[in-house]
């Protein structure tokens, strides 16, 4: 089919390639002009050629159109009819719309001589050519067909194979058994739990199995032969018949699985059941309940459905679904937020993918789907009528049907029921006094008339006749005003500390006073503890007064400190708050306070940037390496001496950086005089060359080895000079 695709002459050079036939001839490029096979899209562009011949020249051809559209499998056709006629016209049409894009269709074959009259004998795939075997099969994408009597067989020979059976020959003996629809699946599925069981065993590829594994596979291989006598209608329906479709899902703890058959029902009555397809899976090594496993199948089951009623293509009439697992349809009747996630995503898919079908139980003797979580032999598979045609109860009127639920209570704890956590959060509730200031003196200065009031009424001070005047607060009762304020604060937040420190128990571990030592003075106000309380300080400053973070009075505090150091900073503002208190979390409180300041926001100062100075010109001009040369020391570094018992010696290291490339040239100084340098500057130029200028920090090494060479270079001078 890739040769007769021919490709567009600009498309030619993408496939260019180099020959030559043999090792002397001269190598030649050569063009591929049509789709070269086994390239990644070549499937693609050979499939798309078709449809692309479909969309230009298939309107014509009323039959032939649509099964160039939907009948191909890359090069492969198949279809069929309702009629004999309506085949010969589809075969007719086809053939003419496939010759219009240079395609010629080969190897005809049916279930009907007639339809393949006035082919020519080259084009047939059934010899002789109008005449049938009665044993003859053909190969109809991997499965065999025997068209005479049109139905489907499985070839299966013996895969026991010489020597000793390794994991390598059970994979590829029975990757051998092709079964795309699942018509075998109780065979089937007995390899595919000998593979899981092997794949548990600790050997090798080419390694003999053990001797559980070999006789089990011995006996599968020795029943397999059998299968071949097995055979199944093609046409699973009733001629111009109404169909239903019946889905059974079952699990088991070794796998699961799902089975569709197809039930129709023509005008005289008549009922005719057949199966379509299956699909099986070893359970999952990991351990899962029977439930779940009961769940995965259901979700096999609905994909299958949507897959085979995608594949028929004809007006289904109900569709009905089957499992004996209460549990799976008791999670399939309600929301999936009710469940876990697991259950949720799996119910949500099964109960969109079955939009508008009936889920029903059945038990599990009557469950074919139930055949597959097990596997049988061989020999019972070829005579399980429940697996070729489905319960006896489907052949029954639809009100004999087991519809019913048992009614059965499942426990919560097997149902796995969302748990609805409501998270609470214990918001304390703050005294409204402290929302009603936005100022702390006032808040302080309120509070202690307030105080005085209470405690003139309780003394009856104030006598109604002669009335004594009203004099200026004074300190005792602003600092008793702020106490009560402070007191009233910490009990909005820290009650169940007060409460357990009160009691003398130790406090909670979550609380955020745990690491502070925190205690209770005599005026009932919550200190800070610490390890300073021999100490000779204040009594305020070694025990600091706690406020909780999230408090107005902590804010207000915040606030009043800031102003009254002139809008000072963060680190200036809390360093005056803890000479009295100790806030939690009193940076970010008093960030919080600053953020918010109007008159800090409107200054907002930005600090001045230094503007990034030249480059001096011996970094930029470009020259040899090391010519402009910058020396340091770095160190010191201790030596370890030849002598065992010797101490060690201190060393430096000096390192010489061109300032053009950066190179860098490292040797090791004894110590830190004059001469010691200028045995490394001589080592240096040695290997580097002579610089034509040196640059150093001034040290007294550094200049001492100047002044040497300074002095050396005006006697060579004043020599030159004489002589």
């Amino acid at each position: 089919m890739y040769r007769q695709v021919l490709l567009h002459p600009e498309d030619a050079p993408l496939q260019r390639i180099l020959w030559r036939f043999d090792s002397h001839a001269p190598i030649s490029t050569y063009e591929l002009q049509t789709v070269t096979y086994g390239l990644a899209p070549s499937s693609f562009l050979a499939t798309r050629t078709l449809q692309q011949l479909a969309t230009d020249e298939g309107d014509g051809y009323p039959f032939g159109g649509p099964a160039l559209r939907k009948g191909f499998y890359v090069d492969d056709y198949i279809g069929g009819a309702e009629t004999k006629e309506e085949a010969i016209q589809t075969r007719i049409e086809l053939d003419e719309l496939l010759r219009k894009g240079g395609f010629i269709l080969r190897k005809w074959t049916s279930n009907n001589a007639n339809v393949l009259e006035g082919l020519d004998p080259a084009q047939i795939g059934t010899q002789p050519a109008l005449k049938f075997d009665h044993d003859e099969t053909i190969k109809t994408l991997g499965v065999s067909w025997e068209p005479v009597v049109d139905q489907l067989r499985f070839e299966s020979t013996p895969f026991i194979e010489c020597g000793s059976p390794t994991k390598r020959s059970i994979l590829s003996s029975v990757s051998k058994h092709f079964d795309p629809l699942g018509l075998t699946a109780p065979i089937i599925i007995r390899a595919k739990m000998l593979l899981q069981e092997l794949w548990l065993q600790p050997c090798g590829w080419d390694e003999e199995v053990s001797d559980n594994i070999r006789t089990k596979w011995e006996n599968y291989c020795t029943e397999l032969p059998s299968l071949s006598s097995y055979r199944v209608n093609r046409y699973a329906f009733l001629p111009n018949s109404t169909v239903q479709l019946h889905t059974f899902a079952d699990a088991s703890q070794q796998a699961y699985g799902a089975c569709i058959y197809a039930r129709s029902t023509d005008f005289k009555g008549r009922v005719h059941i057949q199966l379509l397809a299956s699909k099986s899976k070893v359970a999952p090594l990991k351990q899962i309940s029977v439930p779940r496993l009961e769940l995965s199948a259901a979700v096999l089951a609905a994909r299958l459905h949507q897959k085979v009623t995608a594949a028929l293509d004809m007006l289904i009439s109900a569709s009905f679904f089957w499992s004996d697992s209460t549990v799976t349809l008791g999670w399939l009747r309600s929301p999936p937020y009710t469940s876990n996630t697991f259950i949720a995503n799996r119910v949500s898919e099964i109960q969109t993918s079955t939009h508008g079908s009936h889920w029903n139980h059945i038990t599990g003797k009557q469950n074919p789907a139930d055949l597959i979580t097990r596997g049988i032999k061989v020999s019972d598979f070829l005579n399980c009528d429940l697996w070729h045609h489905g319960p006896t109860w489907l052949k029954l009127p639809e009100v004999e049907w087991p519809t019913k639920t048992p009614h059965q209570k499942t426990p919560e704890d097997i149902l796995e029921r969302r748990r609805m956590v409501a998270a609470v959060q214990n918001k304390p509730s703050v005294n409204e006094i402290f929302n009603r200031f936005s100022m702390y003196n006032r808040l302080i200065r309120v509070t202690a008339y307030c105080l005085r009031f209470i405690a003139a009424c309780r003394r009856k001070l104030y006598d109604r006749q002669t009335p004594e005047k009203p004099t200026a607060l004074t300190v005792d009762e602003i600092t008793a005003a702020r106490l009560k304020l402070i007191a009233i604060a910490q009990a909005d937040v820290f009650a169940e500390e007060m409460r357990d420190l009160g009691k003398g128990y130790a406090i909670s571990k979550r609380s955020d006073l745990r690491l502070l030592s925190p205690f209770v003075d005599p005026d009932g106000i919550l200190r800070v503890g610490g390890r300073l309380r021999l100490s000779e300080q204040p009594y305020i400053t070694k025990h600091p007064i706690l406020i909780p973070s999230s408090h107005p009075f902590t804010r207000l505090v915040a606030q009043h400190y800031h102003l009254k150091l002139l809008h000072g900073g963060g680190r200036v503002t809390l360093a005056a708050i803890r000479q009295e208190y100790w806030p939690i979390q009193g940076r970010r409180v008093v960030n919080s306070v600053i953020r918010s300041c109007f008159r800090c926001a409107r200054a907002s100062p930005v600090p001045a940037k230094q503007q990034t100075g030249q480059l001096p010109l011996q970094r930029i001009t470009p020259s040899r390496p090391f010519s402009v040369t910058g020396v340091d020391y770095a160190g010191p570094v201790y030596i370890k001496p030849i002598h065992k018992r010797a101490a060690s010696t201190k060393a430096y290291i000096s390192i010489f950086v061109c300032f053009v490339t950066k190179a860098v040239h490292i040797e090791l100084v004894s110590d830190l005089s004059t001469p010691a340098f200028l045995a490394a500057l001589r080592r240096f130029i040695a290997r580097r060359g002579c610089p034509a200028h040196m640059h150093s920090d001034n040290g007294k090494n550094f200049e001492g080895a100047r002044n040497e060479l300074h002095a050396l270079y005006q006697l060579l001078k004043k020599e030159k000079t004489t002589g």
